[in-house]
């Protein structure tokens, strides 16, 4: 009987996720949010400042799920808000500061009555953070993630009402030094210091130490990293300079033609010129071989 009623439960969600429809009026609002996105990512001018930062990463994380913007251009949304972040500096040092006000938040909180609230605040900043830098490989993401993973917030214990310290396991703190090894797994990093595991796991204990030890190499300069599909060697300074055409003294045709064919006529000049002094070489031999011999002569004579 409880087997039938189960069939019965799951039919019926069947049917009411296959016939659930959308409104015109949300698909168009889906549609249009979309482009208001986009448009704020391309349209950005100089450096964004900390609002920018927070609208940027906010639209980074809901043009990720299609489940928030089922209808238009989300992934064409989605780049254009990535591109932006990318081709700026200053997120990763956006999230570290937001982290440490948070917990400073919580440190200060005088009562119960405060302190959940501030724990609640700081542990959707830490989930925040992992969603938002997962998305963004870069060397300033690996910066902020290796400073973020040697924290394990222990900046003293959380006082309870009653004045009484109190661990911080048994408040659900989370480390932030958990997320950032999350964050890590996430990123597309050419051979990780861990497997590769199924759903991106983490054995916390273990892919901390090897996390930190492959940081702490990358930050003395021992190694340098790469992100899949990105041929490019990184450093904490980002990739090397690229040597381009475009970077190089731009001469006129007229330039690359008479340099060319100066090239060339100094490489046929060049054999003819050794030839010429081994010609010269065993001339004076000879001559100097011809006096010997006269001077032998008129002295036998």
């Amino acid at each position: 009987m409880n087997s039938l009623f189960f069939l019965v439960f799951l039919i019926s969600c069947a049917s009411a996720v296959a016939g659930f429809e959308y409104t015109q009026k949300e698909i168009e609002e889906s549609e249009s949010n979309l482009e208001k996105w986009k448009h704020f990512a391309t349209d950005l001018d100089g450096v964004p400042d900390q609002t920018d930062f927070e609208k940027l990463c906010l639209g980074l994380r809901a043009t990720a799920d299609p489940s928030v913007f089922p209808f238009g251009d989300r992934l064409g949304a989605h780049d254009a808000i990535k591109r932006a972040l990318l081709g700026s500096t200053g997120y990763g040092q956006f999230w570290v500061s937001l982290l440490e006000e948070a917990w400073h938040q919580v440190l200060v909180a005088e009562n119960i009555s405060k302190r959940g609230p501030a724990l609640a605040k700081f542990n959707n900043v830490q989930v925040s953070m992992l969603k938002t830098l997962s998305e963004l490989p870069s060397s300033e993401t690996v910066s902020a993630l290796g400073d973020l993973i040697f924290d394990d917030n222990d900046f003293g214990p959380v006082p309870n009402e009653g004045g009484q310290s109190r661990d911080h396991a048994e408040q659900r703190v989370q480390p932030t030094s958990l997320y950032a090894v999350m964050a890590f797994a996430n990123l597309p990093i050419d051979s990780p210091p861990v497997p590769d595991r199924k759903l991106k796991a983490v054995v916390y204990e273990e892919d901390l130490a090897a996390w930190c030890l492959w940081y702490e190499q990358v930050k003395l300069g021992k190694r340098t990293f790469r992100f899949k599909g990105d041929p490019r060697e990184y450093n904490l300074d980002g990739p090397p300079p690229e040597v381009t055409l475009a970077t190089r003294p731009r001469m006129s045709g007229l330039q690359e033609t008479e340099q060319g064919a100066s090239g060339a006529e100094e490489g046929r000049r060049l054999p003819w010129l050794a030839v010429g002094g081994a010609l010269a070489l065993l001339g004076l031999a000879g001559f100097a071989c011809l006096r010997s011999r006269r001077g032998n002569g008129g002295a036998a004579g």
